[in-house]
């Protein structure tokens, strides 16, 4: 009789193996399925932070382009002729001051492109005028300096290298 209900148990028992093995399966296949698509997610929102990263940096680029019109050091500092208009007690301080604003904003102009990615930061740099790229070069650390300088071309490095050389 013992016999008879084993006889009778093993379909059953095959059945539940049947049943956890194909959960077992779709378990698997679902993990799977869920990574895959996780994958997608994560990838698709680091395409869209770079290329968010990347206009933000075209837009700094364009800002930065403006400004060295307005940084040309012929521009910001007064023309003798202008000078001798102004009496001679004043003179001095009108200079110092505008030289003050002119340093601050091309060190906030530095600090901007430090922060840049190195090569973003070296095509700006080749586009500006010579004068003002070597100062704001200048005013960048060194570390990031030479990391900017290494994605510039080598013959606009050394007219920039000149030029810091040279200015006073």
């Amino acid at each position: 009789m013992d016999d008879l209900l084993l006889e009778e148990d093993a379909p059953k028992k095959k059945k539940k193996e049947n049943d956890a093995a194909f959960y077992a399966v779709f378990f698997l296949l679902s993990t799977i399925a869920l990574t895959v698509l996780m994958y997608f997610i994560v990838t698709k929102k680091i395409e869209e932070r770079a290329q968010a990263r990347i206009e933000q940096e075209q837009m700094i680029a364009d800002s930065l382009a403006a400004l060295s019109d307005t940084l040309n050091p012929k521009d910001s500092i007064p023309e003798v002729d202008q000078l001798v208009e102004v009496p001679e007690e004043e003179a001095p301080i009108e200079i110092d001051s505008t030289r003050i604003k002119r340093e601050e904003r091309v060190k906030k102009v530095a600090k901007i492109i430090s922060s840049m990615d190195s090569e973003a930061a070296g095509n700006v740099l080749a586009t500006l005028d010579e004068d003002l790229a070597a100062e704001i070069i200048l005013y960048m650390q060194t570390r990031s300096s030479g990391e900017v300088l290494s994605n510039v071309s080598p013959a606009k490095t050394s007219q920039l290298s000149k030029k810091m050389v040279e200015s006073d």
